[in-house]
């Protein structure tokens, strides 16, 4: 039996943080950006580079950190939808969180920032140091969203709670 592939995405409708773990293994990682206003062809677009990440690495999981209900504008609960269709189509297991919960399930006992949150997943993925790096230099927060993926995937992989496609 393969083990789990999990394809953990950060959501935005300008740019998507992606990354494919599998047994911890950090395989691929990167952030997509999409230039323009909304539209049905972006969100096209968004969606086939998604499916196309799950295709070549075969995932057996999704893994979505997504905004806050109430904070979610309508293209991101279009897109929302759209990759559930997705799973739904390909029989692929889909596991969504905050980011509020990813924090509150990494330290239960105390809350923490986004900085404290980014250095977590660089001691579980030394992979991503550059990134860091990257990141501290940014002023616009670039690579976040590639941390926060890498950590719902870890997540998706430790607790296997997957919604059934």
């Amino acid at each position: 039996m393969r083990s789990q592939r999990v394809l953990g995405i950060s959501l935005g409708t300008k740019k998507i943080g992606t990354v494919i773990l599998e047994r911890q293994m950090l395989i691929d990682w990167q952030m997509k950006s999409f230039k323009g206003l909304w539209s049905p062809q972006k969100l096209q677009t968004i969606c086939t580079a998604i499916e196309t990440l799950s295709n070549e690495y075969e995932v057996t999981h999704i893994a979505i950190k997504a905004p806050l209900p109430y904070a979610c504008s309508p293209a991101i609960l279009q897109l929302l939808k759209e990759i559930k269709r997705l799973a739904r189509k390909k029989h692929i297991p889909l596991y969504s969180h905050t980011l509020s919960e990813l924090k509150q399930a990494l330290f239960p006992a105390e809350k923490i920032n986004k900085r404290q949150f980014i250095e977590l997943a660089l001691q579980k993925y030394p992979a991503l140091k550059n990134e860091y790096y990257k990141e501290r230099k940014n002023r616009n927060r670039y690579y976040e969203m590639l941390f926060e993926a890498v950590m719902v995937a870890d997540m998706a992989l430790h607790n296997g709670r997957f919604e059934d496609p």
